[in-house]
């Protein structure tokens, strides 16, 4: 992952899930395999995905690395 990923996982990381914004939120679900079993276990309600297109359209429109259809 790129530094500036990496520092947006971190910040992310330090809000509580239900304050998490649904950008915030696709951003967490495209990086799952970065989170430790404790983070998963606490984020659980927003790593459900909702719309995975929507996650796609988010990744694209940060710039970071998007998923191959």
């Amino acid at each position: 992952m790129n530094p500036e990923a990496q520092a947006y996982l971190e910040e992310i990381l330090k809000k509580n899930p239900a304050e998490l914004t649904e950008e915030e939120c696709a951003f967490l679900r495209a990086r799952v395999s970065y989170l430790k079993p404790a983070q998963k276990e606490e984020y659980e309600d927003v790593l459900k995905v909702k719309n995975q297109t929507s996650d796609k359209e988010t990744v694209k429109k940060h710039g970071k690395p998007q998923a191959t259809n």
